[in-house]
């Protein structure tokens, strides 16, 4: 016969380890602990080092800008499916403006 979960625990007083033994932090601690310390995306490091780079950032590196789903919540569905399956990496976000500016005037 197989011993349950609960015998084969066995709690063991803090006061009767080691003084030397160390501790992990309560998982609530370590999550604010995380929560406090921002973590910086892919876009904002690289403009950082664009920045410091100045003159010596090549020229065939561009980095556009994030485009959220919001933009696309006014634009024909037929157009927005086509630019999103086909050419989302390669339309900058100029075209993607234009586009929804496009829409904008015929509604």
């Amino acid at each position: 016969m197989r011993s349950s979960l609960v015998r084969s625990i066995q709690i063991v007083p803090r006061s009767s380890l080691p003084s030397r033994t160390k501790f992990n932090p309560p998982l609530h601690e370590v999550a604010k602990a995380a929560a406090k310390t921002v973590q910086l995306t892919i876009i904002d490091i690289l403009t950082q080092k664009r920045a410091t780079a100045a003159d010596d950032w090549p020229p065939n590196l561009r980095i556009e800008p994030v485009v959220k789903k919001e933009v696309f919540k006014n634009i024909a569905s037929n157009i927005a499916l086509l630019v999103i399956s086909n050419y989302v990496s390669i339309i900058s976000f100029h075209a993607l403006h234009w586009i929804w500016t496009c829409t904008l005037e015929k509604q």
